[in-house]
């Protein structure tokens, strides 16, 4: 049998009373007669008043009928008397220790109660299983004419214990109910079920668990499909579409783009603005066109997407001869790049015994340029759309790409033209460096025999150290083209010795350029050294910015969208040893 203290008992006149002595003896009665008499009932009243008036403090309710059962109180209990409750109560309410039960619980032998206890009034009945569960019936007053003091029967305590089983199973069932459908592991679940919570402290528990499973989840807010969303997969196949009708040849049809195929785009806008949501029923081509340049459609992206595409594809395909004969780069900003050169080593002399190492310097000289923006603006309008001009998509923006890659060459090979100054002060190609003939001549083997010789003999910043260049590039202006190839070409029998080529001029690469024609007078030709053995001429993009770039916007000034071509471009002539010319002759 166990006694314990609790905050709230079922009999609201039980209660306890502290004592300053360590340890107390604890009287356990039961009621052994039935209710009370009128002489009882008036004593019980005026206990009860002077209980009240005392703040509960009561001797001790014992008289010669009382048997005492003498037990040493817990350590949680010391200093407690208790009055009116059986051995298993608690103040009125079961009292249990866990699993385990009652500590030495014994339903089937009740201490005796004595006349004293009926007459006080406080004695309440209880039964335990024997599996120390919760589920005994309510106690009894003693108030009641019921007779009392009975032991519990075995069916009593079967369906006692059944209950309290089946109280335990419906917990478990629920908490593992709600784990699942809330979608909480079984880590979670079993925890709660062996900590013993209850079914309403669990589900708190595993909503928790769950909202920090969910915001560990990440959620989109459209289907995905072979990788893609439902409006990524519309807007690519339009885009198909598009490039198909502009270069069928080029761009295949995919068989989701074969929907868009026989659309205007009057008519496509008229599909995206459908499944934005948009009521499209009775409105106009112009008004179509309107909403689908100035709404939350997906129309104007394609349309900006198909015009990148096809000035792309316009720029990488422009022809660009410069790209052989010069070094390409990038750059991080619109500063000055500084091209810093190292000249050779000084020449090591000898060391007699107990001398000592000479001092030498590394001359140096550095070349300055910096990326320029270039660029232009074209409009898509309204009108685009309602005349179904696809060419303002795809052919005007494939000119401006090739206007882009133009730029590109008028830039590099306006440095051979314009012969600007390096920085000491001299032309790229002048006496002074040793990369220019003295006189204008025709080209021949004799003649390109010379230039590759002046070539080997350039020497280093010092003006000492031979570097031995050796040209890689014929370049030529168009008009020479067909006389360069006839000059090194492997199948001409030369018709005397003198006209024979050598192999290693033989493998020099033509480059032929239009824009080194003059327009009137001798035409020059050039030798060049590979990039990769000497600094020649140097190319730069703004990092990141790589060939033509281009951005979109509705249109403001333009009734429609703007799309912006821009070209962050520089070059410049970092060294003349690698570069020869020879001013040439006039064709006749």
């Amino acid at each position: 049998m166990e006694l314990s203290a609790v905050p709230v008992g079922a009999d609201a006149q039980a209660g306890f009373r502290a004592s300053p002595d360590a340890e107390q003896d604890c009287t356990l009665v039961r009621r052994a007669a039935p209710a009370p008499g009128r002489d009882d009932q008036d004593r019980l009243k005026k206990s009860e008043a002077a209980e009240r008036s005392d703040g509960g403090d009561q001797p001790p309710l014992q008289d010669g009928k009382d048997k005492e059962m003498s037990g040493s109180a817990t350590e949680g209990a010391q200093g407690q008397q208790a009055r009116g409750a059986e051995p298993g109560m608690v103040a009125g309410r079961d009292a249990t220790a866990g699993p385990g039960g009652p500590m030495g619980a014994s339903p089937e032998a009740p201490a005796p109660a004595t006349d004293s206890a009926a007459r006080a009034g406080h004695v309440q009945r209880n039964a335990l299983p024997q599996d120390g569960r919760a589920g005994a019936p309510a106690a009894e007053n003693n108030h009641n004419n019921e007779p009392a003091g009975h032991p519990v029967s075995a069916a009593d305590m079967r369906r006692i214990a059944q209950e309290a089983m089946e109280g335990e199973r419906a917990r478990i069932a629920g908490i593992q109910e709600a784990a699942r459908k809330l979608g909480v592991g079984g880590e979670v679940t079993a925890d709660l079920v062996r900590r013993g919570v209850s079914l309403d402290e669990a589900r708190g528990a595993l909503i928790d668990a769950a909202a920090s499973l969910d915001r560990s989840v990440d959620t989109r807010p459209h289907i995905r499909m072979d990788g893609q969303s439902e409006v990524e997969t519309r807007r690519a196949a339009v885009e198909a579409a598009l490039m198909h009708r502009y270069e069928p040849g080029r761009h295949e049809l995919s068989p989701a783009a074969r929907e868009w195929r026989g659309l205007s785009l009057i008519e496509m806008a008229r599909e995206f603005l459908a499944a934005e949501g948009v009521r499209v029923r009775g409105l106009g081509r112009d008004e179509i066109a309107t909403r689908a340049l100035h709404t939350s459609s997906d129309f104007p992206l394609i349309l900006a997407s198909v015009t990148n595409r096809t000035l792309r594809a316009a720029y990488e395909a422009a022809p660009r001869s410069y790209q052989m004969v010069a070094r390409r780069t990038s750059v991080a900003d619109f500063k000055a790049v500084q091209r810093l050169q190292l000249g050779e080593a000084p020449q090591l002399e000898k060391v007699n015994e107990a001398g000592e190492f000479r001092r030498g310097t590394i001359g140096e000289a550095k070349e300055s340029y910096r990326v320029e923006t270039y660029g232009k603006v074209v409009g898509i309008t309204r009108q685009v759309l309602i005349n179904d001009d696809l060419d303002a998509f795809t052919r005007v923006p494939a000119l401006f790409g090739t206007a882009a890659a133009t730029l590109e060459s008028d830039v590099v090979w306006g440095i051979f033209l314009q012969n600007a100054a390096m920085a000491d002060g001299k032309a790229l190609f002048h006496a002074g460096h040793g990369n220019l003939a003295a006189s204008g001549t025709a080209l021949d083997v004799v003649n390109l025999a010379k230039a590759r010789t002046a070539m080997s003999r350039q020497t280093g910043l010092d003006g000492k150290t031979l570097l031995n260049i050796r040209p890689a590039y014929l370049v030529v202006p168009s008009s020479l083209e067909l006389a360069a190839e006839q000059l090194l070409a492997q199948n001409l029998v030369p018709g005397k010795p003198a006209d024979v080529v050598p192999g290693n001029l033989r493998s020099l690469t033509i480059v032929s350029e239009p824009r080194l024609d003059p327009a009137s007078g001798a035409v020059p030709w050039y030798l060049v050294a590979s990039p990769a053995a000497i600094d020649t001429i140097e190319y730069a993009f703004l990092e990141g910015q790589e060939g033509v770039f281009m951005e979109t916007r509705m249109g403001f000034d333009v009734d429609g969208v703007e799309i912006k071509a821009r070209l962050d471009f520089g070059a410049k002539a970092i060294d003349w040893r690698g570069l020869y010319k020879n001013p040439g002759v006039a064709l006749t």
